[in-house]
């Protein structure tokens, strides 16, 4: 799962920056055309005060998104958090599972929305959910 912030804070040389990471990205994750097994489970996910996320099959769907993003709005992690808390569930079935899910956040600063209070919570409660898989 890649989080990408496009909340307006990024906007100018940060949001260039990012385009720029998520370019690189794309070559070194799509590199090997013959490995389908990745593009089943990539999220690409474009967050400020929701997450909009599109699973990605090929690389020029991937930058297709990444072109048609504009950063707007403000910062909210617990969308994130809960996102994640989600389809690591459903990934897994809740049953847990073999491998590696990577998680990758690309942000320019901090939640613009959320309580310290309501951010601990959601770290919390993602944490024991991640907890309780592995323990599966």
């Amino acid at each position: 799962m890649i989080f990408a912030d496009k909340s307006f804070s990024m906007n100018g040389g940060p949001w260039e920056a990012l385009q720029v990471a998520l370019t690189g990205l794309a070559e070194e994750i799509y590199a090997d055309p013959n490995d389908d097994e990745i593009f089943n489970s990539l999220h690409l996910c474009y967050y400020n005060t929701k997450v909009d996320a599109i699973i990605s099959k090929t690389k020029e769907e991937f930058l297709k998104v990444v072109k048609s993003q504009k950063p707007k709005g403000l910062t909210n992690f617990i969308k994130c958090f809960n996102y994640i808390n989600k389809h690591v569930v459903e990934y897994t079935n809740g049953q847990g599972r073999d491998g590696d899910i990577n998680i990758i956040f690309l942000t320019d600063g901090c939640d613009t929305l959320s309580t310290n209070a309501s951010l601990i919570n959601a770290q919390a409660k993602l944490k024991a959910t991640l907890k309780d898989l592995h323990a599966k």
